[in-house]
């Protein structure tokens, strides 16, 4: 007998309740296989098979929080025994969060699972299975259809994460640790998190429009731990460039060592060979400091946009259990070098523009619509956080109440 870890794969990105726009009755699709994903992950695919799991978007846990998610647990017979299709244990959820928080409490409650972060342990459940891999049965909660226990979330939302933690943990990782913190939020009722990866893409494409190349964007982000101070904090530039190696596979670069091999006629002197030779080495050099500047500006793209292929994955995880990311909203921290393309801006020293500047209204809308073409919203939520100790303003204050 072993006990069960995680499993990790990639979750559905079905929507949870679908409602036909055209359908007057307003028909909902019962759709838990996000769900069962989720909990095949956690206990394995024999253990996961003894849960009845269902949506009922339409039930109210407690009339005192109408509207807020909640949850039943009850064994799926009332008899003790397993249904014809071995079902044993019922789970029944407002909505896919609602449904993955009664996962996780039933998890710790009755099978003595220690749901927690991966370095210190990851998901570990009492679920136990023989060596052909046939899971044991599960525990029983002790309470029929008729009479479930019912919990309802105190809050209407329950929040996760800041952003200073995505440099602190989260720019090292892959989809398959993100694929692992998504199945944790679950777990535990989270339904509101950040979604901040990758969203040096959407500032590339918005200031390359403005005439910044990728060379000055390459100065104004920060390096991979410093992430979350360039992004807001009005730290530019610190640890950085992005390296090479930062999470995208790239080919060779060329470099000024690349050796061009020329073979030289032996019937020229040895004057005009040397002549020849200076003005080539002379021109490959020139040539290959142009291709290298150009190749590590190509690879700099690659690498915005492979960490913005990374968030759509993590969005589509995020939304498939229930969470709504919140992804950033334009908050004003420039790249200095924009203030020369628009002198009369009026942006400090420090690369802040003045919100109540008419450039920082063009800036955010841009912004906003590469962003959702980016990564999609259905979700709405998006946070600023603009902190920082120096001024945001140029100019004398022509707003401010004395």
């Amino acid at each position: 007998m072993v006990v069960v870890a995680a499993t990790l794969l990639l979750a559905a990105t079905t929507p949870a309740v679908v409602a036909d726009d055209n359908d007057d009755n307003n028909t909902v699709v019962d759709d838990t296989q996000p769900a069962l994903d989720l909990l095949t992950r956690t206990v394995g695919s024999g253990a996961a098979a003894q849960f009845e799991l269902s949506l009922a978007p339409f039930f109210v846990c407690s009339p005192a929080h109408e509207g807020f998610d909640c949850f039943e647990l009850s064994d799926a017979t009332e008899d003790g025994k397993p249904t014809p299709d071995g079902k044993r244990v019922r789970i029944a959820g407002s909505t896919l969060s609602g449904l993955t928080t009664g996962i996780g409490v039933y998890l710790k409650r009755y099978c003595n699972a220690s749901l927690t972060w991966a370095d210190t342990g990851g998901l570990l459940t009492g679920v136990v299975v023989d060596e052909e891999g046939s899971a044991a049965a599960v525990p029983a909660v002790g309470r029929p259809p008729t009479d479930p226990i019912r919990a309802t979330r105190a809050v209407r939302y329950t929040y996760y994460m800041n952003v200073v933690d995505y440099s602190y943990s989260f720019v090292w990782w892959d989809f398959q640790r993100w694929q692992q913190e998504v199945d944790w939020m679950a777990l535990h009722g989270i339904n509101l998190a950040l979604a901040y990866t990758g969203q040096e893409e959407v500032y590339r494409q918005l200031y390359a429009a403005h005439g910044l190349n990728t060379t000055v964007m390459g100065e104004f982000f920060g390096g991979p731990a410093y992430l979350s101070w360039s992004r807001g904090q009005g730290l530019a530039g610190v640890g950085g460039p992005l390296p090479e190696w930062w999470c995208v596979p790239l080919t060779a670069s060329i470099t000024d060592e690349t050796i061009l091999q020329c073979e030289l006629s032996s019937g020229h002197s040895g004057a005009s060979v040397v002549v020849v030779v200076v003005v080539v080495v002379v021109v490959v050099v020139v040539l290959l400091r142009h291709v290298d500047v150009v190749m590590r500006m190509h690879h700099a793209i690659r690498r915005y946009k492979q960490q913005a292929d990374l968030n759509v994955k993590i969005l589509a995880a995020m939304r498939a259990l229930g969470i709504s990311p919140i992804l950033p909203a334009f908050q004003g921290n420039v790249p200095k070098q924009l203030k020369a393309i628009y002198p009369t801006a009026n942006i400090s020293s420090s690369g802040w523009l003045d919100a109540l500047d008419p450039l920082f209204d063009t800036l955010a809308d841009e912004f906003m619509r590469l962003l959702i073409a980016t990564f999609g919203t259905n979700d709405h939520y998006y946070q600023v956080r603009s902190v920082t100790s120096t001024a945001t303003s140029a100019a004398p204050c022509r707003h401010c109440v004395r």
